[in-house]
């Protein structure tokens, strides 16, 4: 059992919104369908798959002319009412669901608008692959002298699991001022029923929903609804200390771009995040990307496992946001494809290398558009005693400030690899001093020539002990 979605709403206010260029794509140029413009028109739209609302499934929906989205055949729900008697010289009402079966162009701009805009509003969330996605636009003209506007569009999405709901408000020029004047959510299971009006419903100040946003856009407001609550997008300017990350399983290597979220964040904004200790070794500074998120680029960390994440935004006091799965270092890697000349298995001085590579849409999306990428080889070493893995600076330049767009190089390796036994290689995005984050290959070894090797057996048996202490001088019984 349902109810509603949606609402507009309007009395003589002269301000705009959200533009009609920035709405989701409408029209007759998107293949959208127009509703009669019969009082009170309705149709029904079915779901290629479930959508959730108010942690109930639904399969399909009925629009009408009066703005409104309602889940049950027999239950109108009203989004914008206007019982006023005004009547129109003009009323448009545009229609249509996109689904992920289609590869239309309209339908891609829409699915990449949904996605960016949960990216931006609910920096939480996990990718959001759009299965399907509704838009209703609505355009009103009184015949009033002069004529008052109203246009709005509303957007509801689902990936199958999770839903989304985008309000859109260019003008909202007139309002019937009473009580059937709504937007929002409204609920009912049995006798009980909940709402979540936005503000100003029910009364003539509806109309100022176009000054007015809970992500900071005027005419914008964004919602999760599928859940037993509606879910308000944006960040929380009132309490700082909840502050929460994603991902939340990085490379050992690190170079990880953690997103930070839960409070609002300013260009005074100081982040700092402290991976497992207070040693400076393992604390970054981070930076602000927008309002709703900044990056913290995880430190290369000795030891693998459960790392506890504490954040800073005030360069004093560090909140506990939660704890990182740090995974241990592989021979392979799915991040940097290394092919060795010849088909070799280790790395030799001035051998030729080939390096794949591909960022991830969610990572480019933080990137600013002077983002350079360096390669960087990295010696670490193990360390017996404290059974750690250590990485050795500085780093071994092989490229640098290529563009970002650069998915595949062919390097030779520099002669100054010879000292490395074991080594990673990074593709580092960054803008001048700050690292965007990187990309990171699994182990590599590097193969010493005759002379070398010789060596270094040579060095290792000049710091073994006398043979009589090996093994608590167990060897001197031995008859």
């Amino acid at each position: 059992m349902l109810l509603l979605l949606l609402v507009i709403l309007c009395i003589s206010s002269q301000s705009n919104g959200i533009s009609l260029q920035d709405f989701f794509p409408h029209g007759s140029q998107s293949g959208d369908k127009v509703l009669n413009q019969n009082n009170f028109t309705v149709e029904s739209i079915e779901f290629p798959n479930e959508l959730y609302y108010f942690d109930n499934p639904y399969r399909n929906i009925s629009i009408s002319d009066h703005g409104i989205f309602s889940f049950d055949d027999h239950i109108w729900i009203k989004a914008y009412c206007h019982e006023s008697q005004q009547t129109f010289v003009n009323r448009t009402q545009y229609y249509k669901i996109h689904s992920n079966r289609s590869s239309s162009n309209a339908t891609a701009q829409v699915f990449n608008k949904v996605k960016k805009y949960i990216r931006k509003y609910f920096a939480e969330e996990r990718e959001f692959e759009v299965k399907f996605a509704i838009i209703g636009t609505w355009f009103s003209r009184t015949n009033s002298t002069p004529s008052l506007d109203n246009r709005f569009q509303m957007v509801l999405s689902s990936d199958g699991d999770r839903s989304f709901v985008f309000f859109l408000y260019d003008k909202l020029e007139w309002s019937s001022g009473n009580n059937q004047t709504y937007a929002g959510f409204h609920n009912r299971k049995g006798n009980q029923s909940e709402s979540f009006p936005l503000p100003h419903s029910g009364t003539r100040n509806l109309t100022k929903l176009v000054n007015e946003s809970n992500v900071n856009v005027n005419g914008l407001f964004v919602f999760r609804v599928d859940t037993h609550r509606i879910n308000a997008g944006g960040c929380d300017h009132r309490n700082s200390s909840m502050i929460s990350f994603r991902p939340r399983i990085a490379s050992q290597f690190g170079s990880t771009a953690l997103h930070i979220y839960g409070p609002c964040f300013t260009n005074q904004t100081q982040i700092k995040c402290r991976f497992g200790s207070s040693s400076s070794e393992s604390t970054v500074t981070g930076f602000v990307i927008d309002r709703f998120r900044s990056i913290c680029v995880t430190p290369f960390l000795s030891e693998y496992g459960l790392t506890s994440v504490h954040v800073s935004i005030n360069n004093q006091s560090f909140t506990h946001s939660g704890d990182l799965t740090v995974t241990p270092l592989k021979l392979t890697s799915d991040e940097i494809s290394v092919q060795i000349a010849n088909g070799r298995l280790f790395l030799e001085r001035g051998t030729n290398l080939t390096l794949k590579w591909q960022f991830s849409e969610l990572t480019q999306q933080i990137f600013h558009q002077n983002t350079k990428l360096n390669i960087e080889l990295w010696e670490v070493k193990y360390t017996e005693e404290k059974l750690q893995l250590n990485q050795l600076s500085p780093s071994i330049i092989l490229r640098q400030n290529l563009p970002m767009n650069t998915p595949i190089i062919n390097i030779q390796l520099p002669l100054n690899i010879s000292n490395i036994l074991t080594c990673f290689i990074r593709v580092r995005a960054h803008v001048n001093s700050i690292s965007y984050g990187g990309l990171n290959s699994g182990l590599l070894v590097v193969r010493k020539s005759s002379n070398e090797a010789n060596q270094l057996c040579q060095n290792w048996i000049k710091q073994q002990g006398d043979a009589s202490t090996w093994n608590g001088d167990d060897l001197s019984n031995v008859q």
